[in-house]
């Protein structure tokens, strides 16, 4: 049975800052080898500025590096994100898909694809995209952020399915890699909290 969600549940959006960057990510370098040094420092700037600002401003950064390197998959998941949080959700989608077309293993678009996708109420689509994530995830320590990330935004995809069972183990199986997550603890109990007012319903319904 599908019902209306009394408590909205959070799909994370994952995006990689300047400072952390994972080694196995394939990323094109988003600077040319030879430059002088103010060019350089601007573009470093630039790069800043795509990374820490949102909205409008946020947008215009990021497009600005893609106009310089149209191969930077980091920047282009990035402005996925961006134009995410502005409710923006087809362009976030396809801003997500090219960052993949250029690094077809890069979990956290993969992730990002999948929470575009159930906010377009394209749920199997978006079920199909988190399990890709997680097939190029990794058990490693320093990748765990990503592969919690892919296990919540799949649990929402399965809640949206009316998979709820199966929603309720994944979301089982992120916490176990990350108990203290306040993220995936909360979609827990709210999955939890729609699932026993549906059934409520349906037992109302049922002797009306």
């Amino acid at each position: 049975m599908k019902f209306l969600l009394n408590i909205s549940l959070i799909l994370t959006i994952g995006f990689l800052n300047l400072v952390v960057m994972p080694a196995a990510q394939p990323m094109p370098l988003s600077i040319p080898q030879v430059l002088n040094q103010q060019s350089e420092g601007q573009n470093l700037i630039r790069e800043e500025g795509c990374f820490s600002q949102f909205g409008i401003k946020g947008i215009k950064e990021c497009q600005n590096l893609i106009e310089e390197d149209q191969s930077n998959s980091v920047v282009w998941n990035r402005l996925g994100r961006i134009l995410y949080d502005l409710e923006s959700y087809e362009a976030a989608y396809l801003s997500f898909k090219h960052a993949i077309s250029l690094s077809p293993d890069y979990v956290l678009a993969w992730a990002n694809v999948c929470a575009a996708l159930r906010s377009l109420q394209d749920y199997e689509k978006a079920l199909d995209a988190c399990d890709t994530a997680l097939h190029f995830s990794s058990d490693l320590d320093e990748f765990i952020n990503e592969k919690v990330l892919a296990l919540n935004n799949k649990a929402v995809a399965l809640y949206s399915l009316a998979r709820y069972q199966d929603s309720i183990d994944t979301i089982d199986e992120a916490l176990a890699l990350k108990p203290d997550d306040m993220y995936v603890r909360l979609n827990r109990m709210v999955i939890l909290h729609n699932i026993a007012h549906a059934y409520s319903s349906t037992s109302e319904d049922l002797t009306l």
